[in-house]
């Protein structure tokens, strides 16, 4: 027999009216802190009467449970994060704040930031926590030095944030500290030594896990202890540490291996990749400084006395990135490549690091420091560092600087160079003009111009504006007279063509075109049968042949020559256009 039993509406009632409170402050948790998070994310305030209410809000939800570990299945963490969030949006942006809002906002963030971290059973050093409260402590913080509003303690709590153990956290903070380089060029100097000295790893018995801080209590006290005292020296720029040893050479290491650092997501098995050569003791995290790095305002950076100091430890990455992607024990390409990809990451992002930094020096020293090691690299470790490289000028210094300066083109020129002695480019080697990998093809769209189609906001070319092509014609030209028998690269040139049709110069791409066809012949011609690119070269003789009207005649004379070798390949409107009125006077001498 079945028991039925009765639930009181009376006593159901105050729960479903418990569910809806819970609800709604739930809701209004997660609305409160996306509101403070758009306006960091767009820079202002667009709806100031928006402000009053959030504060309001934010001081409801406020309480002595925030300042704890706080509970989990109550998600105190959304909690923590949209009040701290708010106080930090008040800091950021206070001219129109009362002196009770920033000192209620200023109070809430060190209560913030006094909360003991909650790790729960799926923390670990790599989770996202966008609403992290502690990010919004750093915005908060940084805020009141730049306004000259810090008090004294303010240094030591940027500094802790930048040793926080969640990386979300940890690189929020190193972004706000090193934003105040023009305020405050000693506190960036030292977050920014603080976070590459945390960026060496020690082995630690006492780490079980993914779950666990990747230091400990006591290394990241003697870290800030030491950051301090480097901060309060005033005079002094303590130089960045490096990275440690890529390989070391020693002896007897058969049958060794090194302890594998716990948050090392890749295959370490093979810890002695070679007689005599082992990894280091200490693991360098150069994802993360990788993200680190990509904070740093160089322009500033340069022009200050740390420059030395800086340049320096740029240098000694170099060597380290070098050492990694092409080691001094590796027999082949195939080993090469297998260890170059564990720092995949860094490998690409250092390479635009350092084409942003060659066109903020003297191009003579830029060059000898950090572009001739890279060019003298073999073939694939190359083009490895060499792609991020060219294309962080490309882009940076040709498609968005206002002024292309000097320096760009001389560097893209040198970069082309070492792409021409590829050996894809020697036409009696295997497989001649075939590009291939993930680097190579994107380097040759690069040096093309063509490896962004389209940035509205950029100052030329990609926002489709190629008036000033005059600037990269002589790489181009270079390039596709040299290597244009690559159908690869012929594409590309062909792509660049059809992109700055109503600027591009029509003689110069028909001496360009009899170059590659007339040179080569069509047998010879790698990678084009098959293709579309004799139709697509016939197209853009009849655009010239129609924008050019009426054409001189020894323009009339190479594009009619270019259209009878195009004929002799079988492209069949090649043949038409003979026939049209645009080359019918047309007389070959």
């Amino acid at each position: 027999m079945v028991e039925i039993i009765h639930v009181s509406p009376s006593a159901s009632k105050p729960e479903n009216i418990a569910k809806t409170e819970k609800a709604t402050i739930t809701l209004q948790e997660h609305n409160l802190w996306g509101w403070a998070s758009k306006i960091f994310d767009d820079g202002r305030v667009d709806n100031e009467s928006s402000v009053d209410g959030a504060i309001q809000l934010a001081r409801k939800l406020d309480g002595p449970e925030l300042d704890g570990a706080g509970d989990h299945e109550d998600n105190f963490g959304m909690r923590r994060g949209a009040v701290a969030a708010t106080a930090a949006v008040i800091l950021r942006f206070r001219n129109t704040r009362s002196s009770k809002d920033v000192e209620w906002a200023r109070e809430a963030l060190k209560r913030a930031f006094a909360a003991p971290e909650s790790r729960g059973q799926f923390w670990s050093p790599e989770s996202v926590i966008p609403w992290h409260h502690a990010i919004y402590v750093a915005r908060g913080l940084a805020a009141d030095v730049r306004q000259g509003t810090a008090d004294p303690t303010t240094p030591a709590m940027l500094f802790a944030l930048v040793a926080h153990p969640l990386d979300c956290v940890s690189l929020a903070a190193i972004k706000e500290a090193l934003a105040l380089w023009d305020v405050d060029p000693k506190l960036a100097w030292t977050a920014l030594h603080l976070s590459l000295l945390l960026c060496h790893v020690e082995p630690d018995p006492k780490r079980r896990g993914f779950s666990d801080p990747i230091h400990s209590e006591a290394h990241i006290r003697k870290a800030l202890k030491g950051a301090l005292r480097d901060y309060g020296r005033t005079k002094e720029w303590p130089g960045l540490p490096a990275p440690p040893p890529a390989w070391i050479k020693t002896q007897a290491t058969k049958g060794k291996q090194r302890a594998k650092p716990d948050d090392v997501d890749y295959d370490y098995e093979d810890g002695v990749p070679g007689d005599g050569w082992t990894r280091p003791r200490i693991y360098w995290r150069s994802k993360h400084a990788d993200h680190l790095l990509d904070e740093l305002p160089f322009e500033i950076a340069l022009k200050s006395p740390a420059a030395p100091e800086l340049l320096k430890f740029i240098e000694a990455a170099l060597k380290w990135t070098i050492e990694k992607i092409d080691p001094p024990w590796a027999k082949d390409a195939q080993q090469r490549e297998r260890h170059a990809s564990e720092d995949y990451e860094w490998v690409h992002g250092f390479g635009t690091i350092i084409g942003h930094l060659v066109c903020l020096m003297p191009i003579d020293q830029a060059k000898k420091l950090f572009v001739d090691p890279i060019l003298a690299l073999d073939d694939e470790p190359c083009w490895s560092l060499l792609n991020s490289l060219a294309s962080a000028v490309v882009c940076r210094y040709v498609y968005d600087a206002a002024t292309v300066p000097d320096g760009a083109i001389d560097i893209l020129s040198a970069c082309l160079d070492r792409f021409l002695a590829a050996g894809e480019f020697r036409k009696s080697s295997y497989r001649a003009g075939e590009l291939s990998g993930f680097d190579q093809p994107r380097l040759a769209e690069t040096l093309m111009f063509v490896s962004v189609e389209r940035a509205a906001l950029a100052a030329r070319f990609v926002n489709g504006d190629w008036s000033q092509i005059g600037l990269i014609l002589p790489l181009v030209d270079r390039y596709v007279r040299a290597v244009g028998w690559s159908g690869t690269v012929m594409a590309d040139f062909l792509k660049l063509c059809e992109r700055s049709k109503e600027n591009y110069p029509s003689e110069l791409f028909a001496d360009q075109i009899l170059s590659v066809l007339e040179g080569d012949g069509f047998d010879k011609l790698r990678g084009w049968h098959g293709t579309f690119l004799p139709a697509r070269i016939a197209s853009l003789v009849q655009h010239f042949s129609v924008r050019d009207t009426p054409m001189p005649v020894v323009l009339g004379q190479k594009l009619l020559r270019t259209l009878d070798v195009l004929v002799d390949m079988g492209d069949r409107r090649s043949a038409a256009l003979q026939l049209s009125e645009s080359f019918r006077e047309v007389r070959l001498v």
